[in-house]
């Protein structure tokens, strides 16, 4: 039996309408795609949600073909008009190479939308975003817009746009320190999240770090719903996250 590799975005298409178990090669067994087809019972918004997700990701792996996989054959790409995947390729593998340590974490979005046409969609959506090479690293946020197209069960992105909504001063630097890894979801009962005056001090800790103001009344965690919520201190409007969103977030600044 033939070994199968699959990139984030063969697995994320494959998981929408198959079972996949994919088995750890340490253990000896080959991997195994199920061919027994489940109709997918996500809403399409759900599903560009899940999809624009696994894109952001993409972006802090190593493969270059990874995160072009994720591109239509034809792209309205930022600010290089329709292109090709090759160019797109190309672009890319030269952006790693002046940034080898990347990491983009979504904190906002996506909103998806119908968009004029037949089977289109457009997804905003806001990232922090934080790059590094051995001379210097740059830090911000950014808004980023896509054009999604869906061809039968699978998405491609038709069109990109980003917008730098704020960058902190380059760091220069002799050598490349590795960037905070953010906590991930566990399985940890819900007894087990971190308490108010924790996340509040993440959060601002966050806040600091991106040159925004404070949460003013600091946050509070409901385990009822197992989220975390707090004022708005631009907007003084309530804002929620689910548990595992938050401490994806704030993370790396949970002391």
């Amino acid at each position: 039996m033939r070994t199968e590799h699959l990139t984030a975005k063969q697995i994320f298409d494959q998981s929408r309408k198959a079972t996949v178990l994919i088995i750890s090669e340490h253990g000896g067994a080959t991997p195994k795609l199920s061919t027994e087809s489940k109709p997918s019972q996500q809403p399409a918004s759900q599903s560009i949600v899940d999809f624009v997700k696994a894109f952001v990701e993409s972006g802090n792996s190593g493969s270059t073909a990874n995160l072009v996989d994720f591109y239509a054959a034809k792209v309205n790409y930022f600010d290089h008009g329709w292109v090709d995947r090759d160019f797109i390729a190309t672009d890319v593998a030269n952006y790693r190479k002046r940034w080898p340590i990347r990491r983009y974490s979504i904190i906002s979005g996506p909103d998806v939308v119908r968009a004029p046409g037949q089977d289109m969609h457009s997804a905003t959506y806001r990232i922090w975003f934080e790059v590094q090479s051995p001379e210097k690293r740059r830090e911000g946020i950014a808004s980023d817009k896509l054009l999604i197209s869906q061809i039968g069960d699978r998405f491609f992105i038709s069109a990109i746009n980003q917008t730098i909504e704020k960058t902190l001063p380059s760091v220069s630097q002799s050598t490349p320190k590795p960037l905070p890894t953010p906590a991930k979801p566990t399985s940890a009962s819900k007894g087990q999240r971190p308490g108010n005056a924790e996340a509040s001090a993440a959060m601002n800790r966050l806040q600091d770090a991106l040159g925004r103001p404070r949460v003013k009344g600091g946050v509070r965690y409901d385990p009822k719903t197992d989220t975390y919520n707090w004022i708005g201190p631009k907007t003084g409007k309530r804002m929620s996250l689910p548990a595992s969103d938050f401490l994806s977030d704030v993370g790396p600044y949970l002391y």
